[in-house]
């Protein structure tokens, strides 16, 4: 029961504070200019669900001024960054955007996500290198960035963390990304 309550506050907390932080952060909504983004953009980033560099694709089916609402799909690659041994992982999440306010002209907004990503691990046998192992699990995963949009919803950076549960333990990962939309 103690893990599982550790899994349900891994996921409330980034939950929680896409609700809570826009009500603390007092913006101006006049002033405010609107969220903007692409349907379909590409994204970059190091860190992230599967850790090392990731390469995914993003689809935003609801864009309103104020709200975003999407799915990311995605794989990265890794070599002894946050898995032991050469690590690839496919992800796949719903990913969501509120507006905050503005860094100049630039819309920012709070982005949440949740998802799953299922990492390939190839390591070394603990006694010698001769042969190697290999494993493959699914893990859960929240997310949580600041999203700053620029170029009319042409670029999107991102920073933020990932945390996802392995063996029990929860890992934070940080998260540093752009995105280039497509259409």
């Amino acid at each position: 029961m103690h893990s599982l309550a550790r899994h349900v506050l891994l996921i409330a907390i980034p939950i929680s504070l896409f609700f809570v932080i826009p009500n603390v952060v007092h913006a101006q909504s006049q002033v405010t200019p609107p969220l903007k983004g692409k349907a379909l953009s590409g994204t970059v980033s190091l860190g992230g669900p599967g850790g090392g560099y990731t390469v995914s694709a993003e689809h935003l089916f609801i864009r309103t001024p104020k709200v975003q609402l999407g799915i990311r799909v995605g794989g990265s690659y890794a070599r002894n960054l946050v898995w032991e041994g050469t690590a690839s992982a496919v992800t796949a999440g719903v990913v969501t955007a509120r507006r905050l306010g503005a860094l100049g002209d630039k819309p920012v907004a709070l982005e949440g996500g949740i998802g799953v990503t299922r990492v390939h691990e190839d390591l070394c046998n603990q006694t010698n290198c001769s042969g190697l192992i290999s494993r493959t699990a699914p893990y859960f995963y929240t997310s949580g960035a600041m999203r700053v949009t620029a170029m009319d919803g042409r670029l999107t950076y991102r920073v933020g963390t990932t945390t996802l549960v392995s063996d029990g333990d929860p890992i934070l990962l940080p998260m540093l990304g752009i995105g280039v939309g497509l259409f």
